[in-house]
């Protein structure tokens, strides 16, 4: 900037006031043009192909860098952008430049090495790129020429095998002077000639530039004309960040530009401070690996290790589950305990039936640490078994009856339950093994004749409760074995965080192989409340789960994410009156959740939950209000009381707020692990490295998750393959796993496809054996036998072979998508106006072009939720109302037609009577 001194006047006259005779300068040697000319005829041929060789090799396989931003990626870049200053202190900057003197390095080299290392502890990618300009004066002919010789190369650096930061600046070093030495290929004809996938919402091939002004800064004096060079602060920036770095004699001053279509302030800000903690401490600690290069300010560790976490409050370590429920049976004896239809249980009624069950259970040897298994639908009876064979001092099993055969089997196997309580009706889905046989129906005038008294306590809080199983990745479902301490821990924290109390009456609605179970189940038995069992059919019909809703007076429900989507979409005004709605299971629709929030049938409480199996039901809880958060998700919130969470990046140390990491939950209600799978469990559950006592252990929960500004958490994804569907937790390696067993199927990959919001399907993509071939059909008979509906796909799709990445992996983005789901061996169209409006319905709802007559909805892309959608569009369609379980046992067109003739011909009857 040009500052004109008052006496001098206009400044129109200052070009005029300092001429003087043109200088005697010597004659140029070559002009711009004559560089140009000389630069295209180099490139030629063998020149040419040398460069482009190195740089094809060195850019091989290349991925883009994925930084975490606060808003979504725009789909063409604006070029919309800001800047802030910050000063690198003298102390270390002296340090920086006595390192790079020892290792030989220049000091951009080593500002470059902590650049990308700071860039792969926020991506968690080991592979990372930046771009570099470069002078271009590299000839002693046109050092002093007037022109643009700039150019940009691309440095590509590896963090693998977490090597020292010494051992990593060599690496830049290396890389740099390489680059160096293959700098005069122009950068845009590099992009040609490489042809990457353009997008438009990203720079080609690199997306973060470091640049370094390393030049001595010359003072113009003028007479009577100061001369004072200023920061240019602009508001564009065409990369998602430009680092600028200027050297000055005592420190280093930098400039760092950012997409503000990408970062908030905030967030750049704190990567500021990133950059200067790990500058400092790579500087003064240079053999330490680059796992264990700090990045955090002491306050910000003392922020996530502490300030954010869980609180920690007194709860009833010294009790039992089921000995809470004994207080509430003494206290509130003739309190409605459980509502099953027309079977209604009190306090004394419930307790009493568990005490003479567990009695007879003691004399069949069951105590602490005995694993019982249980088959039973949802129903008074069950609620008694669960109860007494904790009294007893056992562990439950549950052995859902809708699973298949050989998968109650396996849970039988593994568990090695010496006894089974079972439902008279279900007593053909348990075989007799080893176990002995309870049942609940021929059965009962044997413990009927047992003491009524609570037997004598026999187990501790840290004694198991129950074991559930749930899908395992190497093919082999694991059960997860949760301590007494746990769940007591949780419902006592659900109790004071609503106020629930006696007087609530509980939707019982999920199945007890769901740890959402306990939810419901303990919560409410150890609060005196009422427990009404909700059927199946109940619960998937929205208008018969409302009706439900009222005459009841349930005031706390609980439902999986989908259902939740689901049915307050059809009916918001489900849930008017009720004191406690939690939903959780699987991620959320945001749009559903704030629109129950602020409308005037909202619950008193709307918690979004968060939650493995392993730290019994959930750890995490948001509550969803009008004030709507900046998050693009619903986080999922604060942990509970008692519960510690960690976000750790892929070197295991504390991700900084907006990072993406993976979570670790320690606290109460950890699970101790997997049964008989004690290295599955050393790997999954880990010493706490935060924290000295040997005794804690971390669960390692595989989801990605970040901290928010305002301390929530937001669920971004799984690092494996594990997702969850309806709110079941899949591991897709378990069902590749089983396809792969036959012998006619040589390799596959299960993926999960989003059709629509909240609409998640499994699609398995298997390719043949040589000289063999198989039906889609056969595959899904063959899941079907082994594996629970949910886990069967919908989709399976026959590939020659599966696409890979550069890098060998599976390319599951570039796998087909499936173009038609397979219908039955002869297709059949409908025969009348009747059949074709309801192949009408179930070819909307599962978005399929054609459906016969003879077609299975489950075979065709049906699931639970799908088939209430399409249950209550034909009803509303006809006005007639069917059964929801008379769809699922005959899901075909004809049958529902047959269903809805027979239902019309009843009422005429009726009418006529």
């Amino acid at each position: 900037m040009v500052h004109r001194h008052p006496r001098h006047g206009n400044p129109g006259t200052l070009r005029s006031r300092h001429r003087k005779p043109p200088p005697n300068l010597p004659e140029l040697t070559v002009q711009y043009a004559d560089y140009a000319i000389w630069q295209r005829q180099w490139l030629q041929n063998h020149t040419l192909n040398t460069q482009l060789d190195y740089w094809r090799t060195t850019l091989a396989g290349f991925e883009p860098l994925e930084l975490p931003t606060d808003h979504p990626r725009p789909t063409h870049r604006t070029g919309h952008g800001n800047t802030i200053d910050f000063t690198i202190p003298t102390e270390t900057t002296s340090a920086l430049r006595q390192l790079a003197q020892r290792e030989g390095a220049t000091l951009f080299m080593t500002l470059a090495a902590v650049f990308q290392v700071m860039l792969s502890k926020y991506t968690a990618q080991h592979d990372i790129a930046i771009g570099i300009p470069i002078a271009g004066r590299n000839r002693t002919e046109i050092e002093d020429l007037i022109g643009f010789f700039v150019n940009t190369l691309v440095l590509r650096s590896n963090t693998s095998n977490d090597p020292t930061f010494q051992d990593f600046l060599h690496q830049v070093k290396t890389t740099t002077l390489n680059a160096y030495e293959h700098q005069d290929l122009p950068f845009e004809r590099l992009v040609d000639e490489l042809a990457p996938e353009r997008d438009l919402s990203r720079t080609p091939l690199f997306q973060v530039m470091l640049a370094l002004q390393n030049t001595t800064h010359t003072t113009w004096h003028l007479t009577n004309t100061d001369i004072t060079p200023l920061p240019l602060h602009t508001t564009t920036e065409k990369f998602d960040l430009l680092m600028s770095v200027e050297e000055r004699s005592h420190d280093l001053r930098v400039q760092l530009s950012y997409s503000t279509d990408l970062f908030g302030l905030a967030t750049i800000e704190r990567m500021a401070g990133h950059f200067q903690t790990l500058l400092a401490h790579a500087a003064t600690t240079p053999t330490t690996p680059l796992s264990r290069l700090p990045m955090l300010t002491p306050a910000e560790e003392h922020q996530l290790l502490i300030e954010w976490n869980g609180p920690r409050t007194e709860f009833s370590e010294d009790s039992c589950i089921h000995e809470l429920v004994e207080e509430r049976a003494e206290t509130l004896p003739d309190k409605l305990a459980v509502v099953d239809g027309d079977t209604r249980l009190t306090y004394r009624e419930l307790n009493t039936r568990a005490n003479q069950l567990a009695h007879h259970l003691r004399d069949m040897g069951v105590g602490p640490e005995v694993l019982v298994g249980i088959c039973a639908e949802r129903s008074a009876e069950l609620i008694t078994a669960l109860l007494a064979v904790l009294k007893a001092g056992g562990v439950y099993v549950p052995l859902d009856p809708d699973y298949p055969a050989s998968r109650l089997e396996f849970m039988q196997q593994d568990t090695a339950t010496p006894v089974v309580i079972v439902q008279s009706h279900l007593r053909d889905r348990i075989r007799l093994l080893h176990s002995r046989i309870v049942d609940l129906g021929h059965d009962r005038e044997l413990f009927s004749a047992q003491p009524m008294s609570n037997p004598v306590p026999s187990t501790n809080p840290n004694n198991l409760a129950y074991v559930i199983y749930t899908s395992g990745s190497t093919g082999i479902p694991k059960g997860v074995q949760i301590r007494h301490r746990g769940i007591v821990n949780y419902v006592e924290f659900i109790r004071r965080h609503v106020g629930m109390t006696s007087g609530d009456v509980v939707a019982q609605s999920s199945t007890f192989n769901f740890d959402a179970f306990t939810h419901e189940c303990w919560a409410t038995l150890t609060a005196g409340a009422t427990l009404a069992i909700i059927t199946k059919d109940i619960l998937l019909d929205p208008e018969l789960f409302q009706q439900e809703i009222r005459s009841s007076g349930i005031t706390v429900v609980r439902l999986v994410a989908s259902l939740f989507n689901e049915h307050l979409s059809k009916c918001p005004e489900m849930l008017a009156g009720t004191k406690l709605v939690s939903y959780g299971g699987e991620e959320a629709d945001r749009s559903v959740a704030d629109s129950v929030a602020s409308s005037p049938w909202a619950p008193t409480h709307l918690l979004h939950s968060y939650g493995p199996t392993e730290t019994t039901v959930s750890a995490i809880f948001h509550s969803v209000t009008t004030d709507k958060t900046t998050s693009r998700r619903m986080p999922i919130g604060r942990p509970i009381a008692n519960t510690q969470i960690y976000v750790v990046d892929h070197f295991g140390q504390l991700a900084p707020i907006g990072v993406p990491g993976e979570l670790l939950i320690g606290g109460a209600g950890v699970a101790r692990g997997y049964l008989k799978r004690p290295e599955l469990t050393a790997e999954k559950f880990v010493v706490n490295p935060f924290f000295g006592n040997s005794a804690e252990r971390l669960y390692r929960t595989g989801d990605t998750v970040r901290w928010l500004p305002d301390s929530s958490l937001e669920f971004l994804g799984r690092i494996d393959n594990q997702i969850k569907v309806r709110g079941f937790r899949i591991e897709l390696g378990e069902i590749e796993a089983h396809l792969l067993r036959r012998d006619d199927v040589a390799a596959c990959v299960v993926v999960v496809r989003e059709e629509a919001q909240g609409d998640r399907r499994l699609a398995a993509y298997c390719v043949p054996a040589v000289g063999r071939e198989f039906e889609s059909t056969t595959l899904r008979m063959w899941c079907e036998r082994a594996l629970p509906n949910y886990m069967v796909p919908t989709w399976f799709v026959t590939v020659d072979l599966l696409p890979l990445t550069p890098n060998g992996k599976i390319d599951r983005q570039a796998l087909p998508a499936p173009t038609r789901i397979p219908t039955s061996s002869t297709y059949v169209a409908p025969r009348s106006p009747l059949e074709e409006n309801i192949a009408a319905v179930w070819r909307e709802v599962l978005r399929v072009e054609r459906v016969g007559i003879f077609d299975n909805f489950f075979h065709i892309g049906g699931n639970s939720i799908l088939a209430t959608r399409a249950v209550n569009r034909i009803s509303a369609m006809t006005g007639i109302r069917f059964s929801l379980r008379s769809f699922f046992s005959s899901p075909t067109v004809v049958s529902t037609v047959e269903q809805l003739l027979e239902l019309t011909a009843l009422d005429d009857t009726d009418s006529t009577n």
